[in-house]
């Protein structure tokens, strides 16, 4: 059981580990999910991109004449999240495919985080090897260590489910920044998932306050950006995080979320925040099989696979 756990560590290890090494210098200057299953997702919206000389009004005309609604827009690459009715996806995506005014359409997909966590309370004393924590002696955290921990002028941005606080102390002058997605709110914590708390733990939890755990790189900051649940994620409100985290200061953004259909919103994002000075981290996922996984795959995006 232990291998599977390591491919979360690994990447936001990767993440927090990209700090370590960029150092502070050269710092770069919205929609609902249910909470249920993943199958419970409702997945009825379209993205599309139109072409520049497109106003807004003949935007606004040519989404009526399929009915559909807007559901918010990406001001930074461009792109309108539609709402249309239950079972009408496809045909709209193909009529607006097929008008000259529109650049790209595609479903928004869902992406599902990336673990394979036990639900044992004993699990985090019983992940070892050897007497030692197994995924910090793979990454050489505590060498890395002696040469930094880490600077807050550098702040990773955690795309997930948000951060379960709870009045931790590990948690207490950690967290720079924090925004909900989903429903357009500063408040990244009330309604958070577990995934988003682990994931933000292992990158930036204090250490040597003796209690709970040890983030490898405890000197930086986080910014916790809840794009999703634990059942699963938009394309659409991963790219609307990204790039408002890349608008905000953030110099590492760690996505722990993968599914197997790219996404050309997605891409716009990653390249969006690669322009702005962002290094972008994705898990390559845990189905354990030689496949490609997004956004992990996307070219501005360093994918992060795990070790047994």
């Amino acid at each position: 059981m232990a291998s599977m756990p390591t491919r979360l560590l690994v990447c936001a290890s990767i993440s927090a580990a990209l700090c370590l090494v960029l150092g502070p210098a050269g710092i770069a200057s919205v929609a609902s999910l249910a909470s249920g299953p993943a199958n419970e997702l409702d997945t009825a919206r379209v993205l599309v991109h139109y072409k520049l000389n497109v106003s807004p009004e003949a935007e606004s005309e040519i989404e009526a004449s399929v009915g559909a609604h807007l559901h918010q827009t990406i001001p930074d690459i461009g792109v309108r999240v539609l709402e249309v009715r239950a079972g009408a996806r496809a045909h709209v995506e193909q009529v607006l495919r097929n008008r000259t005014e529109v650049d790209f359409v595609e479903p928004d997909g869902v992406v599902q985080p990336q673990d394979n966590l036990p639900n044992d309370p004993s699990f985090p004393a019983n992940y070892a090897v050897g007497g030692g924590a197994w995924g910090w002696t793979m990454t050489h955290t505590t060498q890395a260590w002696d040469i930094t921990q880490g600077d807050s002028s550098v702040v990773i941005a955690i795309l997930d489910t948000g951060v379960k606080t709870n009045g931790l102390a590990d948690f207490n002058g950690q967290i720079a920044s924090t925004w909900n997605v989903m429903n357009n709110s500063s408040d990244a914590t009330s309604n958070a998932g577990n995934h988003g708390t682990y994931v933000a733990g292992i990158v930036g939890l204090a250490i040597n306050n003796g209690v709970g755990g040890a983030g490898i790189c405890p000197g930086c900051k986080l910014m916790v950006v809840q794009v999703g649940t634990d059942a699963g994620a938009y394309f659409s409100d991963i790219a609307t995080g990204l790039t408002w985290a890349a608008d905000h200061g953030a110099r590492v953004a760690n996505m722990s979320w993968a599914g197997s259909a790219d996404s050309s919103t997605m891409q716009s994002a990653t390249t969006y925040a690669h322009n702005k000075g962002l290094v972008v981290t994705a898990a390559a996922g845990n189905s354990n099989c030689d496949c490609v996984t997004y956004p992990a795959a996307d070219p501005y995006v360093v994918g992060v696979a795990g070790v047994d």
